[in-house]
């Protein structure tokens, strides 16, 4: 073991700064599901072992650092231990992957409910994903005779390789994973809109699971990074100098794809807050209208034209009742409290109908995974 220098530093500190964060989202997730949401499924299981094995992995690369990895290490003893943590390190951030695309799985597992082509579409990619990452993983460790031909460099002409099986399947792990993240990012938009939601509740759940197109990017550099180095002709020095790239963009797709779900998933921490947010937005935007049409107004009221009065009658030309009563509920709601009735229309392609209590209630627990949501109670309680 050596000193970590030249390439190295970047490579590790970048490591250990997605680390921070991975613990950050796990604090945030566990905060949202077991605090505020009260319910934990196999989705934070799996998130939580993607964590894990991202810490394993930055371990690990940290130890290959210190035998050359980024530098130009010139020993073959020390060449042949860091790429003998290379390779372990691949196969733990391959492990990585694979449970980070189970969780996300899962979550949109749950807003099918009982669909079984969107079920069979969702899981169908991550069954695929698994099977290639786990071909490539073998193929990395059994595609040389003998084993250790693959890392020692010391024992170069005594073995052999299959090359050919090794770019195959190496292209093909690195080919599926941004193919399974785009339609990951992509399908989401076609599920949610079907959900009984406010469309802004749609909106952010969309934008939030669009997150996986940053993932997207990083797989889609990784896999030039790879075939960089599989191309690589020079010397053993340069090419651990040169490795550094492919580590971090293996890490930046892992912790892109833990983002994307853990701001998914701790939705009910700002809720409140970018309703609030979207609320202020329209208030300002509606008093400006309202101060530019303000004379025009003023004169309809000075002509006799009472445009209150006329607003509230119907097409009969009796006038709207000043007390509503709710469908299926023995609460009256005055007309200032319209604005609750707005935020929770509930829309779909046959009907539009106020206060679907029931079909949202159900697709905000399927969301959250088993908690019913009580807003638009506290709502009517306090109008009425």
């Amino acid at each position: 073991m050596g000193e970590i220098t030249m390439r190295g530093p970047m490579m590790v500190g970048v490591l250990w700064m997605f680390q921070a964060i991975a613990f950050a989202l796990v604090a945030l997730r566990l905060y949202a599901r077991l605090v505020v949401v009260q319910t934990y499924g196999w989705d934070d299981h799996c998130f939580n072992v993607a964590v894990l094995l991202l810490l394993l992995y930055t371990v690990l690369v940290t130890v290959s650092a210190t035998f050359g990895v980024g530098r130009l290490q010139e020993d073959p003893e020390a060449q042949s231990d860091a790429f003998l943590f290379v390779n372990i390190s691949q196969t733990v951030v391959s492990l990585a992957s694979i449970f980070v695309k189970l969780s996300i799985a899962i979550f949109l597992y749950r807003l099918v409910s009982s669909n079984r082509r969107q079920k069979f579409a969702i899981a169908i990619p991550t069954i695929i994903l698994i099977g290639f990452l786990l071909a490539t993983v073998c193929v990395l460790w059994f595609s040389c005779t003998p084993i250790s031909y693959n890392w020692d460099v010391t024992s170069r002409g005594e073995g052999s390789c299959n090359d050919m099986l090794q770019f195959e399947m190496l292209l093909a792990g690195g080919l599926s994973i941004p193919a399974v993240e785009v339609f990951y990012a992509s399908f989401s938009w076609y599920l949610i809109r079907g959900l009984q939601i406010p469309k802004t509740e749609k909106v952010v759940i969309g934008t939030c699971m669009s997150i996986g197109y940053l993932s997207v990017i990083c797989s889609v550099w990784r896999l030039i990074a790879l075939l960089r180095m599989v191309n690589f002709t020079g010397d053993y020095a340069t090419y651990l100098y040169n490795f550094p790239d492919l580590l971090i963009w293996h890490a930046g797709d892992i912790i892109t794809q833990l983002i994307c779900i853990t701001v998914t998933v701790c939705r009910p921490l700002y809720k409140d807050w970018l309703n609030s947010v979207i609320g202020n937005v329209k208030t300002a935007v509606t008093s400006r209208i309202s101060s530019k049409n303000s004379k025009e107004e003023a004169s309809r009221v000075a002509k006799g034209f009472n445009f209150d009065i006329v607003a509230l009658q119907t097409i009969g030309g009796s006038a709207v009742p000043s007390k509503t009563q709710m469908p299926g509920c023995n609460k009256e709601i005055d007309p200032g409290a319209v604005h609750v009735q707005k935020s929770w229309r509930v829309e779909s392609n046959s009907r539009s109908t106020l206060f679907g209590l029931d079909d949202a209630e159900s697709d905000e627990e399927r969301i959250l995974g088993g908690i019913v949501l009580a807003e638009v109670d506290r709502d009517v309680d306090r109008h009425s």
